[in-house]
């Protein structure tokens, strides 16, 4: 067994620090409750993606890096944060890893 299912394995079985192993439980693992964030959810218009990849485009033109910080910086939108673009980043990356995969132009897909 490898030692990363090991440890998923541990936090669920409780043997009760009994040497019998008849005598084991299952018990249900810890779960972080969930608690929805306060501010509402943004919607990727049109526009706010056209926005967002002409950042992209500039930076990797200037092969300064993608970064969300930089993105953020570049769009210049009220309201929107930090966790907005880095979200949009890796959903833009796996598409595009995906697309490249598949032999699409990935600006043909989201444009």
């Amino acid at each position: 067994m490898s030692s990363s299912s090991s440890s998923l394995i541990s936090g669920v079985v409780d043997n009760n620090n009994s040497s019998n192993p008849s005598e084991m439980s299952i018990k249900a693992p810890m779960v972080r409750p969930y608690s929805r964030s306060k501010m509402p959810r943004l919607r990727w218009t049109r526009c706010l993606h056209r926005c967002f990849l002409h950042a992209v485009q500039k930076l990797e033109r200037e092969e300064r890096g993608t970064t969300p910080k930089l993105i953020l910086q570049l769009m210049n939108v009220k309201g929107l944060t930090i966790s907005h673009v880095k979200s949009h980043l890796q959903m833009y990356r796996s598409m595009k890893h995906e697309a490249m995969s598949q032999g699409i132009d990935i600006f043909q897909l989201l444009n």
